[in-house]
This record gives structure tokens, C-alpha cells and sequence, in this order.
């Protein structure tokens, strides 16, 4: 990601709202397209994980800016995602990149290229309940998982 975009997004929580900025910038500085690329989608996503139950939401939520490499200027935007009590909260950004080909928009991104970062997790604080009308899946995912691969790696940087 840090070969394509110089611009980091900033992220601060309040109590359960989970702010996202990504600052205005100049995009010929600051955003740097292939070869044949023209435009570009910024995806900035959060994805949800209930450590104790290991429930994991479905969807994703997401926030998408499009970016056409001859405009000067992206204005500042903002988000705001409410975040479950008592989850793993992953904010990540991803940059799709696209160009023309016998007049269809092709997307660039491929299995060498793909740039994308985690920007931030996040446990909150309160007791995860489960809502079944939500898209809350059951997954491998458990506290007790998450201390043993935490403790795992621990040992392995010592």
C-alpha cells in the first residue's frame, strides 16, 4: 500500500463510533496509478469477530471513494461505523485499480498487485449478543484461539 498511496487515513473511537478521515490530498502527489490506469477505487472496510461465542458478521462493512487520476484535488472524507460491544474490530483499505480495454473498464489488480493494509483493530468494550435477524455466522474464532495464536507468536519473537 505504501507504493501507492502516501496518504494515511485517520482513525480514532469514540465509545462504539469508529471515525475514519482520509485527508484531502493533492492525488497526483500523493496516489500513484500503473501504467494504462485511469481510475481508482479506495475501499475502506471493517469486519466484526466475537472472540468469546466465535461469531463473525457476514457482511462487511464498507465505504468506497473513486478517484480519477486527472483530478487535482480528493476532498477530505469521513465515515462513521458503529461498532458491535464486545467484538475484534479489523479496519482495512485496498486500492482497485482499473483501465480501459476495447471500451470496457477492466480491473488492474492481480495476484502480484493488489495493494491493501489493515489500518486498525480494535476490541470493544461491552458483551457481544448475538441478534439472529443479523448476519452473524459461527466461526472457528474464540478467545480462547485468538490468546493461544497470540501466545504462539509471543514465544516466537523471544
Amino acid at each position: 500500500m505504501n507504493k501507492s498511496l502516501w496518504t494515511e487515513p485517520v482513525i480514532s473511537l469514540s465509545g462504539h463510533d469508529l471515525k475514519v478521515t482520509i485527508p484531502e490530498m493533492s492525488v497526483a502527489e500523493e496516489l500513484k496509478f500503473p501504467k494504462n490506469c485511469d481510475n481508482c477505487v479506495i475501499n475502506i472496510s471493517t469486519k466484526y469477530i466475537d472472540l468469546d461465542k466465535g461469531f463473525f458478521y457476514e457482511l462487511t462493512d464498507s465505504w468506497k471513494t473513486e478517484v480519477n487520476k486527472y483530478q487535482v484535488k480528493l476532498a477530505a472524507q469521513e465515515k462513521i461505523f458503529k461498532l458491535p460491544e464486545g467484538c475484534l474490530c479489523i479496519t482495512s483499505m485496498s486500492i482497485q485499480y482499473f483501465h480501459k480495454k476495447h471500451r470496457l473498464t477492466m480491473l488492474y489488480n492481480h495476484k502480484l498487485f493488489n495493494p491493501a493494509q489493515i489500518c486498525n483493530a480494535v476490541v470493544t468494550t461491552g458483551t457481544f449478543v448475538y441478534q439472529k435477524q443479523d448476519k452473524w455466522t459461527s466461526s472457528n474464532w474464540s478467545k480462547a484461539a485468538f490468546d493461544k495464536y497470540a501466545t504462539i507468536n509471543q514465544a516466537l519473537l523471544h
